[in-house]
């Protein structure tokens, strides 16, 4: 493979992206304690290299694009390798329980023929966030949303196109603090595709890998409700003030891989 600079427009492009295009959300800064519990959600390409469907309908095109190259497990996640993933802080005791939320991107890497020889363009998406918890009576109830598009696929796609169908979460979340355990309900939706994972309190609640199919990608994916009960006991909780390396190791990550 060789490693080609890109011309003139996509270097802007890419200047532009280099910005962190993370959606924060800090309220007071507030310590934390045995109530404060950390929760995690991201959807990834468990392979190597995934191909696009689309190269073969409108070419030239990216043939394939770089994936996450992971599984399904905490630290992977806690990674921030993913296509898109979010951590929310909440302190399950306080009337106002949402203490941070961060949601990013990994950069795209994706990969074409020009004149014979494959090569390869880089560009980070800006996801779009909306994390909300409020409480009542003994609950909390805690709702996320999150998206994020291929960004290499919108730029070539002509202005009349369609948009290009997003990965894409949404969940519903009740979570009520009883002595030292946590019972909660998870519901909501996803895409088919790619794969999602769900962690509160670093216990999986979400490993969904029924997404293979780059096609099923505008597909909307119920999840029906899961209830269960976590011990608080064991789990971890990372400061607020963390959370932006987040960013930056996902996107050391797929630089130092596109590189290989």
């Amino acid at each position: 493979m060789k490693m080609r600079s890109l011309n003139s427009w996509k270097l802007l492009l890419l200047t532009t992206a280099s910005v962190t295009t993370a959606n924060v959300v800090l309220t007071e800064a507030t310590p934390a304690s045995a109530a404060t519990i950390s929760l995690y959600f991201d959807a990834f390409i468990p392979e190597e290299r995934a191909p696009n469907p689309a190269s073969e309908v409108l070419p030239p095109f990216y043939t394939s694009f770089i994936g996450d190259d992971r599984g399904f497990d905490l630290e992977a996640t806690q990674s921030g390798q993913a296509r898109l993933f979010t951590q929310v802080l909440l302190d399950l005791e306080a009337d106002e329980p949402l203490i941070s939320s961060f949601t990013d991107t990994s950069p795209t890497v994706g990969f074409r023929i020009e004149n014979g020889e494959e090569v390869s363009d880089t560009l980070k998406s800006a996801p779009t966030s909306a994390i909300t918890a409020t409480r009542s009576g003994d609950a909390i109830l805690l709702n996320v949303f999150a998206e994020a598009r291929n960004p290499l696929i919108e730029v070539f796609l002509p202005p009349d196109a369609p948009p290009v169908p997003p990965a894409q979460y949404n969940y519903q979340i009740s979570l009520a603090k009883t002595g030292n355990f946590l019972d909660y309900t998870f519901s909501g939706t996803t895409r088919e595709y790619p794969a999602y994972s769900a962690y509160i309190a670093d216990t999986p609640v979400l490993l969904n890998s029924s997404g293979e199919d780059p096609f099923q990608l505008g597909v909307i994916e119920p999840i029906a409700p899961i209830q269960g009960q976590i011990s608080l006991a064991s789990a971890t909780v990372p400061e607020p003030t963390t959370l932006a390396g987040l960013a930056v190791l996902g996107g050391l990550l797929a630089l130092k891989r596109r590189a290989v």
